[in-house]
């Protein structure tokens, strides 16, 4: 299915995120949601971590679960290949300190 309003995967959840959070439901003009989305998206921040000690998809999988339950991360995609992991966040919920404490507890070293 084509995407004719052209807006990303992120985009739509910032949406989404903000049209659950009104307490009533009223005209939305495009230039407040515009605004919204452009502020949440400068919010968000990409980081790329190196991990030791994934060997499989199994370890990716425990990587991203624990990283997507932390409030403020967005995005996590581990690879055990590259001996990394990608997380996209908003600093001001969450700090990269946080993120490698996560993957340590998990039985990794950041």
């Amino acid at each position: 299915m084509s995407n004719p309003n052209n807006i990303s995967e992120q985009g739509r959840e910032v949406v989404n995120s903000f049209i659950s959070s009104l307490s009533l439901y009223s005209d939305l003009s495009p230039k407040t949601l515009k605004e919204y989305i452009q502020k949440e998206e400068n919010k968000m921040e990409k980081q790329i971590i190196a991990v030791e000690g994934m060997s499989c998809p199994h370890c990716e999988m425990a990587v991203q679960q624990a990283l997507m339950n932390l409030d403020g991360v967005k995005k996590v995609k581990a690879s055990w290949k590259k001996k990394q992991v990608t997380v996209k966040m908003d600093l001001e919920l969450v700090s990269i300190d946080k993120i490698k404490e996560t993957i340590n507890e998990t039985g990794f070293q950041a």
